[in-house]
């Protein structure tokens, strides 16, 4: 609600400033803006904007929009919200059940995944000639 411009902020930062309410909300707004670049829109048409006081929706405690400039202007096309647990809450206050759960590991673990990782050319060539096979 003050009348501050937008400022350029990094993620990182902008969690560390509580200016965006924490790193799960932070992470999916950063998947969002690869996305949108991924399917070609411009990294200069692209923000986000934080919704207001008066204009949150009343389950959510952090709100942002991705926008994208278009020739309409700027365009919302995708809602952040972080809704806490609103939802948990909810429940257990119509259920009357304590719905809250919490467990210690005594000994976390680490464990190694192996992904594979495919030369797709290098497998083309060594496969083209199956291809006809497979058509027919």
């Amino acid at each position: 609600m003050n009348t501050q411009q937008a400022q350029p902020t990094r993620i990182g930062d902008a969690v560390d400033n509580k200016l965006v309410s924490n790193s799960t909300l932070a992470y999916f707004m950063v998947k969002t803006f690869q996305f949108l670049q991924k399917i070609g829109v411009k990294r200069e048409n692209i923000r986000f904007r934080q919704h207001l006081l008066n204009e949150m929706a009343h389950y959510a405690c952090d709100c942002w929009d991705a926008e994208i400039f278009t020739s309409y202007g700027w365009v919302e096309c995708v809602g952040h919200a972080d809704r806490a647990c609103y939802d948990l809450q909810q429940h257990m206050e119509h259920s009357k059940t304590d719905l809250q759960m919490a467990r210690k590991l005594e000994n976390p673990y680490t464990k190694q995944v192996l992904v594979e990782k495919f030369e797709k050319g290098l497998m083309g060539k060594e496969l083209k000639k199956d291809c006809q096979l497979a058509i027919k």
